[in-house]
């Protein structure tokens, strides 16, 4: 089995029309697998012939502008099939694919315009951990510069770190002062709050089990000095009960009998 045969079986997705950004990173990386002149053609383009070219060169620009046609087209769910299906150069098809749902410029500049709203206001919660807010971070950065925004490293390291939730501070502040955060990567920076999230969840654990052990000891103490109070409670009680039953028998008995009773 040959590269282009092997890679084959990693086809790009099936587009349903959503995910227009998953299709086209999908669909560039596999193109790009099959050979430099695959992806040549969907960028510059193929001015499709009728016939099919004799000479070598033509023969085999032609073959790749077919077999990337089949791959685009293969991709295509059957309603996206039917907005395609009539054209005839691999360019056409995608551009046609991503023109009808990125729009022209003027939507795409609507579209860059709410995804910085989204960007600017993404805070992390209280519950989220820093896998699924990095994740986040990822998307709507990917979405920008999928619209052609441009965001510099530090600009974005510089983001996180303050939108951080607040049991974050400490750490924020210690990375501010001894990093310089026109160097950190934002891989960098995932790893060092990565390693601070485990230690305070850890620190936490460890508090807790603290926590419960002191509970189960004074728990424990409280009942033992309950136990001591209650056979306190019952001699003092034997002796009032002693006590009342002696009253009973005065001038009944004889004085001997009750002096040796008291004894």
């Amino acid at each position: 089995m040959n590269n282009h045969e092997s890679m084959g079986s990693i086809r790009p997705p099936t587009f349903y029309g959503s995910n227009l950004v998953y299709l086209k990173i999908r669909s560039r990386s596999y193109l790009q697998s099959l050979g430099v002149d695959v992806w040549e053609i969907v960028e510059g383009g193929y001015q499709f012939l009728v016939a099919i070219p004799t000479y070598s060169a033509g023969k085999k620009l032609y073959e790749t502008n077919s077999k990337v046609v089949n791959t685009l087209l293969g991709s295509l769910s059957e309603l996206e099939f039917f907005k395609v299906m009539q054209l005839k150069m691999a360019k056409e098809i995608w551009d046609k694919i991503i023109q009808s749902y990125e729009g022209d410029s003027q939507v795409k500049c609507a579209k860059l315009q709410t995804l910085r709203i989204w960007y600017e206001t993404l805070k992390m919660h209280s519950d989220e951990s820093v896998a699924s807010y990095f994740l986040c971070i990822d998307e709507s950065v990917n979405c920008m510069k999928n619209l052609g925004e441009e965001i510099k490293e530090a600009t974005l390291v510089e983001k996180i770190l303050r939108s951080l939730f607040s049991k974050f501070k400490s750490k924020v502040s210690a990375i501010e002062e001894k990093q310089n955060l026109q160097t950190i990567i934002v891989t960098q920076l995932h790893g060092i709050l990565t390693t601070f999230e485990m230690r305070k969840r850890r620190s936490i654990k460890d508090e807790r089990a603290a926590f419960k052990a002191s509970a189960k000891r004074k728990e424990k103490e409280e009942h033992n000095e309950s136990e001591h109070i209650s056979e306190e409670e019952d001699e003092v009680n034997f002796v009032k009960k002693l006590q009342q039953g002696s009253k009973r028998f005065i001038g009944k008995l004889p004085f001997k009998c009750i002096v040796v009773f008291l004894l």
